[in-house]
């Protein structure tokens, strides 16, 4: 059997060294794959509703910076 595991590379998870250190610990912990989300870049305003918070925007949704480095 093999297991794989995701992380939600959004927020502070989007630096791409955050990645990196996530892929490292997941293959030295065994996991035989990594997914992503798809959605690493929200647009500002969208109008669509969010359907899993009650405010109806994803969380971290319109923050677009990326963390200090």
């Amino acid at each position: 059997m093999q297991f794989g595991i995701a992380f939600a590379n959004a927020g502070p998870a989007a630096d791409p060294a955050v990645a990196v250190a996530c892929a490292q610990a997941a293959e030295a912990a065994g996991f035989d794959s990594l997914w992503t989300v798809e959605h690493v870049l929200v647009p500002a305003g969208y109008e669509s509703t969010y359907p899993y918070d009650k405010s109806g925007k994803m969380p971290l949704g319109e923050r677009i910076d990326m963390p200090d480095r």
